[in-house]
């Protein structure tokens, strides 16, 4: 979103989108670029996870984890009376993408509508 500008507003909101929910159902898809928190409810406990990192899986699911491959750290915190790797069902809502999708759209309508003009070129 360099600077407001109307491609780079465009070019981010699908970056957001895909951070914006993670699962595991068998299944795994988790997508991170930067920092997250992250709302959990699995069929163990709930919580949040939290960190940054650059992160992406999409492949099978040995375990209701919401961990990828890349580069990154991260913090637990809940109540997990059992493993997130004993879960059958997670299902993560990146709270941080979820804000910043809404402000692009935000700004994505605001440009849109020509009361906000993006840099000259």
């Amino acid at each position: 979103m360099l600077r407001a500008h109307p491609s780079g507003v465009r070019l981010s909101i699908p970056v957001q989108a895909l951070q914006l929910v993670g699962f595991s159902v068998g299944w795994r898809f988790v997508a991170r670029a930067g920092f997250y928190v992250t709302a959990v409810l699995a069929s163990t406990g709930f919580g949040f996870l939290g960190g940054a990192g650059g992160e992406f899986i999409a492949a099978d699911a040995a375990d209701g984890q919401l961990n990828a491959t890349g580069l990154g750290f991260g913090l637990s915190v809940g109540f997990w009376p059992r493993s997130l790797k004993a879960a059958t069902v997670t299902l993560g809502v990146n709270l941080l993408a979820l804000f910043f999708l809404v402000q692009l759209l935000r700004l994505q309508r605001a440009q849109q509508q020509g009361h906000l003009q993006g840099p000259a070129v």
